[in-house]
């Protein structure tokens, strides 16, 4: 998951980055996350201490130059982490059907299908999103006349058509 998520924060913030540094970096936040399980945190402990191991992997694979790229990194890999874990508890809880259980059964093949479920709909998201932002630069000037009222404004006519 954490390959995944570090995969995912590069493309966003546009880097490129080898596989090996991906995955160099992604152990270092599972050793970390290892030891968790030994060490008793309280609630804002393990916050603050999820926030450190996120900046430490955007460290270890991005090698940001400034604090502000730091920042910005380290955001966008805990905002995928949210996501994509919100995904997984959300599919996790449709398998319940209204047991009387708290918390689902979280079971390996949700974890790895949380990755997919968030990228495919994403990825196409993500293109006409960007393929809008892109014609921004073939935008052009409007009027409109309603009544005694003209508005004008810079706009994308956008047709539909590719």
């Amino acid at each position: 998951m954490n390959w995944w998520l570090l995969w995912a924060t590069a493309i966003i913030v546009r880097r490129t980055v080898s596989p090996w540094v991906l995955c160099g970096a992604a152990a270092l936040g599972e050793a970390f996350a290892f030891t968790w399980l030994f060490l008793p945190l309280t609630l804002a402990r393990e916050l603050i201490l999820k926030g450190v191991v996120a900046a430490v992997m955007v460290v270890g694979c991005f090698r940001p130059t400034t604090v502000a790229a730091l920042i910005k990194q380290t955001v966008a890999l805990m905002a995928l982490s949210a996501f994509s874990a919100g995904v997984t508890y959300a599919v996790a809880l449709s398998t319940t059907s209204g047991a009387s259980t708290p918390y689902p059964y979280v079971t390996w093949y949700l974890v790895v299908a949380s990755p997919l479920l968030v990228s495919l709909p994403l990825r196409r998201m993500w293109s006409s999103l960007s393929a809008c932002l892109r014609a921004i630069d073939a935008a052009g000037r409007f009027r409109f006349r309603l009544g005694g009222a003209t508005v004008e404004l810079d706009a994308v006519l956008d047709t539909g058509i590719r």
